[in-house]
């Protein structure tokens, strides 16, 4: 999924989709845009007792924005292996949506040139 599409709101939705499926969340929030995030990709925090999981997108040291896992329908909190699971899912995200968002920049110049 996340390395067959170049539309940024494509993998967003289809990635929420799976990860509230996978998780049994009650929603998965995407919050992109360069520079939002100020922490490094080895840090992830777990929110209200670890029903909350905030996970940033990074590649290259470098965050484009960040996952927010919202609380368990069961109410359980998030273990060890989903965080372990979400990180990697995090970086892949993360490489997929900036492959997109330099497509479609690359895109858009072409677009530029062929008008000029």
């Amino acid at each position: 999924m996340l390395n067959e599409n170049v539309d940024q709101a494509n993998i967003v939705e289809l990635s929420v989709d799976a990860l509230k499926r996978i998780f049994k969340a009650k929603d998965a929030v995407f919050v992109l845009g360069q520079g939002s995030v100020s922490f490094s990709d080895q840090q992830s925090t777990a929110r209200s007792g670890g029903q909350e999981l905030l996970m940033p997108l990074c590649i290259k040291n470098e965050c484009i924005g960040m996952l927010i896992m919202r609380e368990k329908r069961s109410g359980d909190t998030y273990t060890h292996e989903d965080v372990r699971l979400l990180k990697t899912f995090a970086y892949q995200a993360a490489v997929a949506l900036e492959k997109a968002r330099l497509y479609n920049e690359v895109k858009g110049y072409s677009e530029e040139l062929e008008k000029k």
